[in-house]
């Protein structure tokens, strides 16, 4: 593999591997992982938000960052051996081809004013991956909640999503038909986002991503007791490193609101 910068990491998408099982994979279902996530209500309603806010955020950070010498360095070899099946193989390979990368970009914009952790108790709780600040208020920017390649379902997210404009007039339909909300109950998608929530509550932290390296969810909660509704995006495969990157900048930048 020939060798790149940090620059031009951002603009390839992160590496395919093989995985196994994958017709089971594609059939597996999800359970709460505690029963403090079982008792969590999510949010009433997804909205809808497009990929490209996060890509401005990332496309302007970078284009700014261009003369930074350390991320005009060159990243070394990497992994292309591998294959996914357990949720260990899909830790791995997003710290080598998703977050590790993006966590040295961090490091070259904000020196010395963040840190990573492989895991983050959360009050009873544990998050696969938490990028804090090194301040006094160990700030929680971002939590990113790793599952087994194949268990994140993207229609049962875009399903459950509506425009902001319309978002009105989908909590006045889920409350007609009495339901609590627009996730199907028991659905993989409705696991994960009362597990994310359960994050949210504990951590204050509105950034929360799920990804399983084949596809990535972001989360933006709108505040600590606010549950009506909860922005969401389902990034394209090609777009992964400048939408976690856009991410994790916003989660940072707006961590005093």
């Amino acid at each position: 593999m020939a060798l790149i910068t940090y620059l031009q990491w951002f603009e390839q998408e992160h590496p395919q591997f093989k995985i196994k099982d994958e017709e089971k994979r594609l059939q597996d279902t999800s359970t709460p992982s505690s029963d403090t996530t079982k008792l969590q209500q999510p949010p009433r309603m997804l909205v809808k938000l497009g990929v490209d806010h996060w890509e401005q955020i990332a496309q302007t950070c970078l284009e700014n960052a261009k003369k930074n010498s350390s991320l005009n360095s060159q990243l070394g070899g990497l992994d292309k051996n591998a294959a996914l099946g357990t949720e260990a193989d899909v830790v791995r390979l997003a710290a080598e081809h998703l977050t590790g990368p993006l966590m040295s970009t961090l490091n070259a914009i904000y020196p010395k004013a963040l840190i990573e952790f492989s895991e983050q108790g959360l009050q009873g709780l544990r998050a696969d991956y938490a990028i804090k600040t090194t301040d006094s208020a160990e700030f929680t920017v971002i939590l990113v909640e790793y599952k087994r390649c194949g268990y994140i379902r993207e229609h049962e997210f875009e399903m459950a999503s509506c425009d902001e404009k319309d978002l009105d007039s989908a909590l006045q339909d889920l409350a007609d038909s009495k339901k609590p909300c627009s996730l199907t109950k028991n659905s993989n998608a409705w696991c994960f986002v009362k597990q994310a929530t359960s994050y949210h509550r504990r951590s204050k932290c509105k950034y929360i991503a799920l990804c399983d390296y084949e596809h990535l969810i972001l989360i933006r909660f709108r505040g600590h007791m606010d549950l009506k509704a909860a922005e969401v995006t389902i990034v394209p495969r090609s777009k992964f490193r400048k939408a976690l990157l856009g991410f994790a900048i916003e989660g940072y930048e707006n961590r005093a609101r």
